[in-house]
């Protein structure tokens, strides 16, 4: 994994995103291939926005499971040749 910091984002690798997303912290999934920045091809994830948008109220969903599942069908719908085929994740600094 490349280790890159810009404009106020970090990347980090997928182990540390689910840690960090099971804490309930933004993590900024884009393209490998793409710069964190982009306004055109990002997606913000949040434990407690998707719960609350996909979840009925008192049920939970484990986040590993969560992330994971996000992550797969992202790599199915977004993963191509030109902008890369699997997600890189960023936290911001």
């Amino acid at each position: 994994m490349n280790k890159i910091e810009m404009n106020g984002y970090k990347r980090i690798s997928k182990h540390e995103a689910i840690k960090q997303f099971s804490n309930g912290i933004t993590i900024r999934i884009v393209p490998c291939k793409y710069r964190p920045d982009n306004m055109w091809i990002t997606c913000d994830f949040n434990r407690a926005k998707w719960e609350a948008e996909n979840m009925e109220p008192g049920k939970r969903v484990l986040p590993d499971w969560c992330f994971n599942n996000f992550c797969i069908r992202w790599t199915y719908y977004n993963g191509n040749y030109e902008m890369g085929y699997y997600p890189a994740f960023y936290i911001k600094e």
